[in-house]
């Protein structure tokens, strides 16, 4: 992150914080700091067009081999709660505090997030959650107990966002995964005139993307 694309600082999180944000293109920075929230907007910004999407062979294979099965929003909670808990590669921490919980739990009940769960043989082995803003959706973190897990769990939420007639996701950065799956890099000014410009999401949006 540049020093440019840090826009503020707060003490606090609530959810009215985390609509605004988005809905203007901010969103809270992953931060080991207990005591600190760090509002970003990123110049450029990854992003995951879904004309670009594709899977690999051997991710296909992962998937078949695996059994895993998927549901939406119906597990929110818990997969925020792995998310925090999972260890991760070159990560000593978490920026997912309590706080930050709270605060994403509140917003899913009033519908402005989402989840994605997997589960195989009953359990739960991977996840993702993000925002729901007015015109676009936003990808915040993920994990997995089994291989493959999290793949699967973007790859199922983007099969079910085009059928919803969603075109793409804001993935904030272009990590390794979202890479291979066809994320790429626009400027700050694209993405901001994509806010402008989207597609109002249907009032019963949520209730779709759950069932």
């Amino acid at each position: 992150m540049k020093e440019s694309d840090l826009l503020a600082v707060t003490s606090s999180i609530t959810e009215s914080d985390i609509i605004n944000a988005y809905e203007a293109g901010i969103f809270p920075w992953p931060f080991e700091e207990e005591n600190l929230i760090p509002w970003c907007s990123p110049d450029p910004r990854g992003i995951l067009d879904f004309k670009d999407f594709h899977i690999s062979k051997s991710n296909l294979k992962t998937f078949k081999k695996q059994d895993f099965q998927v549901t939406f929003c119906s597990a929110f909670d818990d997969v925020m709660n792995f998310c925090a808990e999972v260890p991760r590669k070159n990560q000593s921490g978490t920026w997912i505090t309590e706080e930050i919980k709270n605060s994403y739990s509140k917003l899913f009940k009033l519908k402005k997030a989402y989840s994605v769960e997997v589960y195989k043989e009953k359990n739960l082995v991977g996840g993702m959650y993000g925002v729901i803003s007015s015109t676009y959706l936003s990808g915040e973190s993920m994990f997995h107990l089994e291989t493959g897990a999290s793949k699967f769990a973007l790859t199922k939420l983007i099969e079910k966002l085009i059928t919803l007639n969603v075109s793409w996701i804001d993935t904030q950065m272009v990590t390794p995964l979202v890479a291979s799956f066809g994320g790429k890099e626009i400027t700050k000014k694209d993405f901001l005139s994509r806010l402008e410009k989207g597609k109002i999401l249907e009032s019963n949006f949520f209730e779709r993307l759950s069932t």
